[in-house]
């Protein structure tokens, strides 16, 4: 009976060591990642820097290209829709002509 409570504590130490180590593990993982991301962040002010844009100079770009062009996020489902409404107008246009 001492023999199976030895090998459980041993389990069980086992499991916990592998659970702190798991744990270090993720901290590690997470501040590398932040790292990361300011360093990108970093480059992206410098370049700005660089250019001379303010990140309100950026904003503006984007909402006179957003005036423009449309939104880039939807820009695919609006090119969609007018393919279809162009598509739906020459049906009408045929169908009026053979009509007569």
């Amino acid at each position: 009976m001492g023999q199976v409570d030895m090998q459980i504590t041993q389990k069980m130490k086992t499991y916990f060591e592998l659970l702190a180590e798991r744990e270090s593990l993720d901290k590690e993982l997470t501040q590398a990642r932040a790292r990361e991301a300011e360093s990108v962040l970093k480059d992206i002010a410098e370049k700005m820097w660089l250019f001379e844009f303010t990140p309100r100079d950026v904003e503006k770009a984007y909402r006179k290209h957003e005036l423009l062009y449309g939104n880039p996020r939807t820009l695919p489902d609006r090119r969609a829709r007018r393919f279809e409404d162009d598509r739906s107008k020459e049906s009408e246009a045929n169908s009026s002509t053979s009509n007569k």
